[in-house]
């Protein structure tokens, strides 16, 4: 392999251990992520890792997706460097209790879990369309199939909450998992040259799961530990190895969800086209490009 790919969440988790894998298959890896002095450690590890087994390339290039402006910038660097995207996956999650708004005033898991990475693709595109094989792989999450908005005035207030009243940590997660998924069916209607796809990794044991974890769970964070130890969750690597499938398929039907290789039946919203067209137009209006 020797493809162009970029990453978003490079520096953790599944986005680190995809890195690794591709990296290792001789692929140029483009790893998206906070610019901190620990994030650019790790990358370069990567690398080097890389130069020693003459094998594959990473390039850092920092992003926050709590910023849109962040995410211009990335973009634009990438299109300069990289005029040919092969691949783009779009791994970066969070998961947080506590209600703050990112730059521009959004609910953070609405902006970095759906809206800013669906800033990156648009931006991507020219260079995505540059390639024979373009394809943009999303990480989906069972949590969409719990996400109830399905007009735009509760997307509104989801996305913009004006109040902490609006804040529910748990549905607003879900809420930006199902965006992504109907988003994931919506672009592969856009630009039917680049395949589009989500994929559930199930529990996987990253950071994710840590973050913010309140009191009340505590006394669980031993037995997720041990259930990552024994292999009942699953490590960041065999998610990588099941994402591969995605990327190096010859084909495949654009805009499904998958599971271990398998189509998974999406959210019953995303037969309800008149919203995916609302979706789509409002969040063209959001990050400016409409």
């Amino acid at each position: 392999m020797n493809l162009t790919i970029v990453i978003t969440g490079a520096n953790s988790g599944i986005g680190l251990a995809t890195t690794q894998l591709l990296a290792d298959m001789g692929n140029h890896i483009i790893a998206l992520c906070r610019d901190n002095e620990m994030n650019r450690l790790i990358i370069k590890e990567v690398n080097d890792n890389c130069r020693v087994n003459k094998k594959g390339q990473v390039d850092f290039i920092p992003i926050n997706l709590n910023n849109l402006h962040s995410i211009r910038q990335a973009s634009h660097h990438i299109i300069n460097l990289y005029p040919q995207v092969d691949v783009l996956i779009c791994n970066a999650g969070v998961k947080t209790k506590g209600l703050y708004l990112t730059q521009q005033k959004f609910e953070p898991h609405f902006q970095v879990n759906y809206l800013g990475q669906f800033l990156l693709t648009q931006l991507l595109m020219p260079s995505l369309n540059n390639s024979k094989s373009a394809r943009v792989i999303f990480i989906d999450d069972k949590a969409a199939l719990n996400g109830t908005v399905d007009s735009l005035d509760k997307l509104i207030t989801l996305a913009k909450p004006e109040n902490k009243r609006d804040f529910h940590p748990k549905e607003c997660y879900a809420e930006s998992k199902l965006a992504q998924q109907l988003m994931c069916i919506k672009l592969a209607e856009q630009y039917p040259n680049v395949l589009f796809a989500g994929i559930n990794p199930g529990t996987v044991n990253t950071n994710l799961n840590y973050r913010d974890i309140g009191l009340w769970r505590l006394p669980l964070l031993p037995i997720k530990l041990i259930e990552a130890k024994i292999g009942i969750i699953k490590s960041p690597q065999k998610a990588a190895e099941e994402l591969l499938f995605l990327v190096t398929s010859p084909n495949y039907p654009s805009g499904k969800s998958w599971k271990n290789e398998e189509q998974v039946t999406p959210h019953s919203l995303s037969k309800n086209t008149a919203y995916l067209y609302d979706l789509y137009n409002q969040s063209m209006q959001w990050i400016g490009l409409k």
